[in-house]
């Protein structure tokens, strides 16, 4: 299973992620205050998400995907991102698990059952 490569010691952190052969642009942050991260989403320069609070085992950006008839939104990705803790020992996503326990799975829509 492919996992985003985040490189957590630059945080405030931006990169670019092929999905569903376009390539879009994660912002990440994180607040030490809350001890929670924030993710935006870009496509072609459009901002399509800003601020998402990311939690463990629910996707990503998922909510903005889809319109109020369950229309898919042709400029999000099919894949869905979803950040697991594969030993199922963590519970809150923290500075200290990103990346060590805690990885942002790239997962096929159809393996995915919410």
């Amino acid at each position: 299973m492919r996992y985003l490569p985040i490189e957590k010691d630059k945080i405030p952190y931006t990169f670019d992620v092929k999905l569903s052969g376009k390539t879009y642009t994660i912002s990440l942050r994180y607040n030490n205050y809350s001890n929670e991260f924030t993710a935006d989403l870009e496509l072609d320069g459009e901002t399509l998400v800003k601020g998402k609070k990311i939690l463990i085992g629910k996707p990503i950006f998922e909510e903005f995907a889809y319109d109020n008839n369950g229309n898919k939104n042709p400029k999000f990705y099919d894949e869905m991102l979803v950040p697991y803790d594969l030993s199922w020992q963590e519970e809150v996503l923290t500075l200290e698990n990103l990346t060590e326990k805690v990885q942002i799975y790239v997962i096929e829509r159809d393996w995915y059952v919410i």
